[in-house]
């Protein structure tokens, strides 16, 4: 006999998990779908396999598809495809109305097929109205069977319990089950932005990537077509809004700083200003003190008197000025008038010095006043000078 299927323990659900509501996945119910696997070609494209589901719709509804919502699960190089669809009138248009700011609308039992299970495996979802099992009886991850089974609300535990097993038995050769309760939780902490939904299969996981979103979904692929472009184009003008405001919040910011610096350059000129006159004066002064340690460098008053002593015994200095680093101007006095010439002579043979001017003497009670005025030679105050 064959061993008994193993059960994985019933996984409550939640009412509507943060990362449900943050998605807005809508589940529809199982009951108003009908379901069919269809064969395809594994080399086929994703285009050339929705053609196929069309034509298979066309084939097994007495609607034409138009009339359908509808979608499929097929993944590259499966053999098979899931197909499901529903009589548009099955739904009020209140319901359809919340469709538009969905995320994802597919039935309850599209929450499982991402899952990739072994032969032999057969999950379970209980709702409050009836069952849907969903079996992979044979390799790959598109399941081969799909049941759905109603059950009226008022039921009892044990009916519900006989619907449950009498299903697992039609469905044969389940070796695991994994129960689920409705609606199937997404992933705790998923991610509101991400492209993929991850749905929480007992102690599994299914996937549905973002490459077959659009296929799942039982929107009319026209109105979903545009909705992805309009959200696309939304995304786009929302991140730009952003943008503009970050701009502008940096303009703010640039402006604000650009204030401050304004006031702070008017403070420190205000600083500056106040103080010119000190730092004038200190330049003043260490303009002065340079150019007096220059002249003490530069100008030799006792060497200028030195060469210019060679004079009469009655020839007296009142006065000496050193009017730059060659020039000396000497006020002299004599009561002998006739030593004057004898000293312009020998100031005028001094080989040191370069011009010699004498002003006319002025004479007073016997005593002359004279002024000389001597400009030296650069070298005459060279290590010796030059000898007369």
């Amino acid at each position: 006999m064959p061993s008994a299927p193993e059960t994985l323990p019933n996984v409550p659900a939640e009412q509507a998990s943060t990362a449900q509501t943050a998605r807005r996945v809508i589940r529809l119910p199982d009951s108003r779908f009908f379901v069919r696997t269809i064969a395809v070609a594994p080399e086929a494209t994703a285009a050339e396999v929705t053609s196929q589901v069309e034509l298979a719709l066309e084939a097994y509804s007495p609607f034409p598809v138009s009339q359908l919502y509808h979608g499929h699960f097929w993944l590259p190089g499966e053999s098979q495809a899931l197909v499901y669809a529903a009589y548009r009138r099955r739904f009020t248009a209140d319901e359809t109305d919340s469709w538009r700011d969905a995320d994802l609308v597919i039935p309850e039992f599209a929450s499982v097929l991402g899952l990739k299970p072994e032969i032999g495996s057969t999950v379970l979802i209980s709702a409050e109205n009836g069952f849907t099992a969903v079996h992979w009886g044979t390799t790959g991850a598109v399941p081969s069977r799909l049941l759905t089974e109603p059950v009226p609300s008022e039921a009892s535990e044990e009916a519900r319990i006989a619907v449950r097993e009498g299903m697992v038995r039609a469905l044969g050769g389940s070796l695991r089950v994994i129960e689920l309760a409705a609606p199937v939780p997404l992933a705790a902490g998923d991610d509101p932005d991400a492209r993929d939904y991850d749905f929480v299969v007992g102690e599994d996981h299914a996937k549905l990537t973002a490459t077959v979103l659009d296929a799942v979904d039982v929107r009319d692929k026209g109105d979903l077509v545009a909705l992805r472009k309009s959200r696309s184009r939304d995304l786009l003008l929302w991140r730009l809004l952003l943008g503009l405001v970050a701009l502008v919040l940096l303009s703010g910011a640039l402006e604000i700083a650009l204030v401050g610096v304004k006031f702070w350059q008017k403070a420190r000129v205000q600083r500056v200003e106040a103080r010119r006159g000190e730092v004038e004066q200190v330049i003043s002064n260490d303009t002065l003190t340079r150019r007096i340690a220059q002249l003490s460098e530069t100008l030799r008053p006792f060497e200028m008197i030195g060469l210019a002593n060679d004079k009469p015994e009655s020839v007296y200095f009142l006065s000496t000025e050193a009017r730059d680093v060659n020039v000396l101007v000497i006020e002299a006095t004599t009561r002998n008038s006739a030593d004057i010439g004898t000293y312009e002579t020998t100031l005028r043979a001094n080989p040191n010095f370069e011009s010699v001017e004498m002003t006319p003497p002025a004479e007073r009670d016997g005593v002359s006043t004279f002024r000389i005025t001597l400009k030296f030679k650069p070298e005459a105050f060279r290590a010796g000078g030059s000898k007369p």
